[in-house]
């Protein structure tokens, strides 16, 4: 019975895969415009009655444009190369186009900061992102409005949230590792290896009709506490 079992299956898996027509990548085209950006590809195998994701075989036509970390890719040069994607015969590409790769990173804080306090939970409803906020401080439900809490952030609580001037003194860090008194409790665990951002421009507007980029980032949490420790 079991014999027969796995018999029937390997005919399932031959008849899945030979059925399919052809395969294509999604994205079809790839723009990275910044040294950190990245993109993850996923693969379908198209057939008469359905597409289904499967894991192909992927290749860079040149490796000095972009490489590849698993389904992620990755830029390393200035240029254009081709992803292929070679999965049971059948065969297909993606274009890649890299830009602007020496330039240096902008930091955003509505793109890098509210994606770590979603992440980390802190504008949860549970948390700062409850209706009258937690301890005196409020964020957006799920950072839908990264103005407000930029505000919060770097104006409210005499700008010790987010200290321009000593980063390392930010109770954005200290809170969190436990340095000071937190009600939400220890998470600096999963802050570790996470930069924060200090100083933030106070010139520039944030959100969709401007962003506001930090002009320096304070350490890792841990380097934060051991400042701490120092002073």
């Amino acid at each position: 019975m079991r014999a027969r079992l796995l018999a029937l299956s390997v005919v399932f898996v031959s008849v899945a895969i030979g059925g399919a027509q052809d395969i294509m990548l999604l994205p079809g085209a790839i723009r990275l415009t910044d040294p950190k950006a990245s993109q993850r590809v996923i693969a379908l195998a198209r057939s008469e009655k359905s597409d289904r994701q499967v894991e192909p075989k992927l290749t860079i036509g040149n490796p000095k444009v972009a490489r590849l970390e698993g389904d992620m890719v990755i830029p390393v040069g200035d240029g254009e190369t081709t992803l292929h994607a070679d999965f049971a015969g059948k065969k297909a590409t993606a274009k890649i186009r890299v830009e602007k790769f020496g330039t240096e990173h902008a930091w955003s804080f509505r793109n890098h900061i509210i994606p770590v306090l979603t992440r980390l939970g802190c504008n949860s409803g549970a948390c700062h992102g409850a209706l009258a906020g937690k301890g005196g401080f409020k964020l957006s439900l799920r950072g839908y409005a990264p103005e407000d809490d930029h505000f919060a952030l770097t104006r409210q609580a005499l700008s010790r949230r987010v200290n321009a001037q000593e980063p390392a003194r930010s109770l954005m860090l200290l809170k969190p590792t436990f340095a000071q008194p937190h009600g939400g409790g220890l998470v600096g665990r999963r802050f570790q290896g996470i930069f924060f951002i200090g100083g933030l421009d106070r010139g520039r507007r944030t959100g969709p009709r401007g962003e506001r980029h930090p002009h320096r980032a304070c350490g890792s949490v841990s380097n934060a506490c051991n400042h701490e420790a120092e002073g």
